[in-house]
């Protein structure tokens, strides 16, 4: 009786192998939200914020997350849409 068992327990690992290829991956978009009071007129501050168009991969300081652990840094920044609601869409280094 025993060895069925452990027979049936190593074959389960094998058979899940060829299952796992046709199970879809998981994906979300998710959505950073941040709120901030500045105390300007928007005549000021709008043209600062419609983005930075590129960041040049020399620019920023050394640190760990970006240049040991490989987090993807930013490559630039630009908004879609005019005024209030409008999105500000960012581009990082490997495609993300």
């Amino acid at each position: 009786h025993g060895k069925t068992y452990c027979s049936a327990l190593l074959l389960a690992p094998l058979l899940a192998m060829q299952v796992e290829p046709y199970i879809a991956l998981p994906t979300a978009d998710a959505t950073v939200t941040r709120t901030i009071i500045v105390r300007a007129t928007p005549q000021t501050i709008w043209p600062l914020l419609k983005g930075i168009p590129d960041v040049r991969p020399d620019e920023g300081q050394w640190n760990i997350s970006e240049d040991v652990i490989g987090i993807p840094r930013p490559l630039g920044a630009h908004l879609v849409g005019d005024g209030i609601g409008a999105e500000r869409l960012a581009r990082w280094g490997h495609q993300v």
